[in-house]
């Protein structure tokens, strides 16, 4: 449920964020920017937003007063009684809200550390009852990231209500990235009854008397003549009168399955996600589908800006693009074939001998592999559709080092949104999405990528020990991977400096995908945030492994009772952030350190 939604004019856009920024501070969820809500369902909207609220703040000026929006918003929260207006200038108020105590700013510089902003607080504090209102959050990117919040699921909303016609995929799609914490998740709902109703409506054609008649006549000279065809043809197999018609009609549907589907939308690589405080919005820090060009699409496309041939008939482009086979599916970027040294070399820092021996690899085609792990909006969707049912057996991590076997990937023992990485899924949990995948496309192409495979993405043609170099104690870590660090080090009391980077990446736990910095082949999270499973089974060397980078599973003293993971964790020491580390576990094994992406054939 959203916290606070500030109702203002755009003249006050500036003191409007300097709100939005305080409250930010305190811990607070801030709706204050929904101007990409203008559309015809603009006040619908309006009020699912209002009814999840717990307060509404309205700032008061000329320029509001005659605000239509403005009045209504300050309305129906006044109707909720949820409403605290304030004066940003004087102004009269037209009745009732001439009635109600308005707080006085008209003298606020503007500043977000101003003392007088403390009797909003207080006023907000009434309506929230946090127990924490009082205590700031540790991380400035954090306070960044919930002003960011809100104007995404805006965003997403926006493409998601803007197809015509409308369609359920897109408010399936939305329920599954917000849930019911989204603040259109009942007006979702009521558009998907509302769709559902009208699709088993049957709208006959009114044709008129001489159409009718016409039909009438053509008709029956159309049956004439079909029955002139079976008396006076002559069959081959005068036992299948009806052979010439089922060739045909057989000939038709292999036209239509062996109809080429036009190449799925290609994506640009995109900046990366990390900017500076005041930075825009970029289309992906936040959501799990492509929002580009949503005003652009026409009828035939979703909202989206891809076609549903799109969606079902993707296939990898060229080397470095990215593309979707479905919407709701995974970004996948194309990765070229190559060869590399695999492994690591005897003097790297952190280094264990089941890294060696170091061996030449070549990747003889191209494949493709998804640009971030595999979110828990992605998953959350796969388990509504699929019904996937996952025992609560996730061992997580509660203090130090302690764990316990009792969360899940809906309760990892840690906050989540739908753009973090899904975590607690085993090797087998992993497969049961990919065969999905497969399933729907049709096609066997979706599986978990080889551990060369994902070396070879990894190192992105670098040589070093990470994508971004050899140094692990300098702060490039925390602008490229979210490993331990100061952050994680105060919420799990590790004091050791072995444990921790001395760099902040302000996340204690799993960070949004993609907010970190991509490798040269245009990917996140490589190394860091969760590590991912593999298809290899475990080997407790490279001695007799694959050199064509296809997966090294049973024989020559491997265990395919466990399987090997890589890319290191949230909660993993620095010298464990490496391209070459490699771990196996049970196959079995649920942790919250531990999710996957996938590779595609």
């Amino acid at each position: 449920m959203t916290d606070v939604f500030i109702s203002y004019k755009r003249e006050d856009r500036p003191k409007a964020r300097a709100i939005a920024q305080t409250l930010a501070e305190k811990g607070l969820d801030v709706w204050w920017d929904v101007e990409l809500l203008a559309g015809q369902s603009f006040a619908e909207e309006i009020n699912a937003v209002i009814n999840k609220a717990k307060t509404v703040i309205v700032l008061w000026t000329p320029e509001s007063i005659d605000s239509h929006w403005v009045l209504s918003e300050a309305s129906l929260a006044l109707e909720k009684e949820i409403l605290i207006p304030v004066w940003l200038q004087h102004v009269a108020l037209p009745v009732p809200f001439n009635m109600l105590h308005t707080l006085d700013l008209s003298e606020w510089d503007g500043s977000s550390a101003d003392h007088v902003l403390e009797d909003l607080v207080k006023a907000v504090n009434h309506f929230t009852e946090l127990p924490r209102i009082n205590e700031a959050i540790q991380s400035t990117r954090e306070i960044e990231e919930t002003l960011l919040k809100p104007a995404n699921e805006l965003e997403f909303w926006s493409a998601v209500s803007s197809k015509k016609p409308p369609s359920i995929r897109e408010y399936r799609l939305y329920l599954a990235r917000f849930g019911d914490n989204g603040s259109f998740s009942e007006l979702a709902r009521h558009r998907i009854d509302e769709i559902t109703k009208n699709s088993k409506k049957r709208t006959w054609p009114k044709i008129g008397p001489s159409l009718t008649l016409i039909g009438i006549v053509v008709g029956a000279v159309l049956g004439l003549l079909q029955i002139k065809e079976i008396v006076f043809s002559k069959p081959e197999n005068l036992n299948d009168v009806n052979g010439p018609l089922t060739s045909s009609r057989q000939d038709t549907e292999n036209k239509i399955r062996t109809t080429t589907a036009p190449n799925p939308t290609q994506v640009t690589k995109r900046d990366a996600i990390r900017s500076d405080q005041d930075a825009s919005i970029d289309e992906d820090q936040e959501t799990d589908v492509d929002i580009r060009n949503l005003n652009d699409s026409s009828d035939e496309s979703s909202a989206f800006g891809i076609s549903e041939s799109d969606w079902v008939m993707g296939i990898p482009g060229d080397v470095g693009s990215v593309f979707r086979d479905f919407i709701d599916s995974p970004q996948m970027v194309v990765i070229p074939a190559g060869k590399f040294v695999m492994g690591s070399p005897p003097g790297e820092n952190g280094r264990s001998s089941n890294e060696g021996p170091q061996h030449d690899v070549e990747i003889v085609q191209k494949y493709a592999l998804s640009r971030f792990e595999i979110t828990l909006g992605e998953w959350r969707y796969f388990v509504q559709e699929t019904g996937y049912v996952i025992d609560d057996n996730c061992r997580i991590r509660k203090f130090q080092s302690d764990r316990e076997n009792t969360g899940s990937w809906k309760s990892p023992g840690f906050g989540q949104d739908a753009g973090h990485p899904v975590v607690c899924v085993s090797l087998g949990d992993a497969i049961a999405y990919t065969d999905w995948l497969n399933t729907r496309l049709g096609d066997n192409v979706y599986r978990l990528p080889s551990e060369a495979e994902w070396e070879y993405a990894a190192r992105a043609n670098t040589t070093t020990a990470r994508y971004w170099g050899d140094d692990n104690s300098s702060s490039q870590q925390c602008e490229y991977a979210n490993g331990a660090d100061v952050t994680f080090a105060k919420y799990y009391n590790q004091s050791s400096s072995s444990r921790s980077s001395s760099c902040d990446d302000g996340f204690a736990e799993t960070s949004p995908v993609g907010y970190f910095g991509e490798n040269g082949f245009g990917l996140s999270d490589m190394i860091g945030n969760v590590a991912e499973w593999t298809e290899d089974c475990s080997h407790s060397d490279y001695n007799n492994a694959p050199r064509d980078g296809r997966a090294w599973l049973g024989g020559d003293g491997g265990s395919c009772q466990t399987r090997t993971i890589r890319g290191a964790a949230w909660d993993w020491m620095p010298d464990l952030l490496r391209a070459a580390y490699r771990l196996w576990i049970p196959s079995n094994f649920r942790n919250s350190s531990v999710g996957f992406r996938l590779a595609r054939t």
